[in-house]
Formats: C-alpha cells, structure tokens, sequence
C-alpha cells in the first residue's frame, strides 16, 4: 500500500505540473483531481481557510457535540486500519470548520505548517 502511495504521489506532481493523469491513476481519484482544478484549489499554496475566534469555534463545537461524540470513536478505528501510511482523517461541520482530527503528531504538523489547520 505504501508503495501505491508513492506512486500516486508521483502522478499527482505529474498532473500539476504538466496537467497529465497517468492511466494508473484510478478514475475517481483523476476526477477529484480534476475539480480541484477546475475550482481553482492551488495544491502548492496549502490552506487558506479563515480564522475564527475561539468563542466562535467554541460555539460550533457545543453545536456539533454529538456529532463528534458518535464520530470520534469511527475516526479512531479507521485511524488503527490506515495507521503508518500518512493518512489524516478529518471531521468537518457543514460549513467546512474542522470539528476533529486524528493522524500521526508528525502528518498534523506538515499540514499545520501548510496553514491547512
């Protein structure tokens, strides 16, 4: 598995850089990569979501409660099957506010130092 990763990894930087998806690539994943495109997402900014304060995010989270009561012991049982192979597994509100995260300390500080959370 860590070995398609690398070779997906690969393909990715293909297709930024010269807009071409290697036939191994599967389809669904060419056509996320696709949207993102067309959406104009920059894959070498990182993030640009938007601050909020914390008496704002502190509101969401009472908000969504139950929501990451029943989802956080999914997120950790999916985290024990993809353990060790850079995955980050990310519960989001309906606005897009990341509600949780759960992955290895070392994947969450590369995407923080990508202003990604």
């Amino acid at each position: 598995m860590i070995e398609y990763h690398k070779s997906l990894e690969k393909y990715w930087r293909k297709f930024v850089e010269e807009n071409l998806i290697d036939a191994n690539v599967r389809p669904f994943i060419a056509e996320s990569w696709r949207r993102s495109k067309q959406y104009g997402l920059n894959p070498m900014r990182g993030g640009i979501g938007k601050k909020i304060s914390e008496s704002m995010f502190q509101k969401i989270i009472e908000e969504n409660r139950e929501l990451i009561v029943v989802a956080r012991s999914i997120m950790e049982k999916l985290y024990k099957i993809v353990e060790g192979s850079n995955f980050l597994i990310m519960l989001t509100d309906k606005e897009s506010n990341i509600l949780e995260v759960t992955s290895h300390e070392s994947i969450i500080d590369t995407v923080k130092g990508q202003n990604f959370l």
